[in-house]
């Protein structure tokens, strides 16, 4: 078989397409893979997000005298957020255990809270609302305490010693 013989067979593979597809029309390409269409605004949306939340986070370390730039680090951006909290950068590492990351980022977010005088319920919600949560933490009136002080013992069930206290008899 000579290249022009060669070349026809592959120019006919490319001008056979199926009926109703041409390389200008994604959506045909996308509903042949399986994939749904995406709304016209969903990935303005999705990126408008984003940049919010790089910048709240950038504002965020830069208020806690961190560098600003570690928000855009991937990876090293949670070890100063476990800093920032309170914790050692060691404390990142169980971000890559399964089911523990939920855990440690819940009580990284805690620790964040507490450190801008916030709340419990403010770090809860900073779990489930963080684009909406980090920028009023960021940009709000917060102030970075860096000496706050740690939980409280009647949040782990403890007194003061961090043992069990018994309970007081009703008169």
């Amino acid at each position: 078989m000579d290249d022009t013989a060669q070349v026809q067979d592959t120019t006919a593979l490319l001008t056979d397409a199926p009926e109703g597809f041409t390389e200008a029309d994604p959506s045909v390409a996308l509903a042949s893979a399986g994939l749904p269409e995406l709304p016209s605004w969903y990935l303005p949306t999705v990126a408008a997000v984003s940049l919010l939340v790089i910048a709240s986070v950038w504002k965020l370390f830069t208020k806690a005298q961190k560098p600003g730039w570690a928000a855009i680090v991937p990876i090293y951006n949670f070890v100063v957020l476990t800093q920032i909290s309170g914790r050692g950068a060691l404390f990142s590492l169980t971000y890559l255990i399964p089911f523990v990351n939920f855990v440690t980022l819940s009580m990284t977010y805690y620790g964040v809270g507490r450190r801008f005088g916030k709340g419990p319920l403010f770090s809860l919600g900073m779990i489930f609302l963080s684009p909406v949560l980090i920028p009023v933490l960021a940009f709000g009136k917060a102030k970075y305490e860096p000496k706050s002080p740690p939980p409280s013992p009647e949040l782990a069930g403890g007194g003061a010693q961090g043992t069990l206290t018994p309970l007081k008899k009703a008169a």
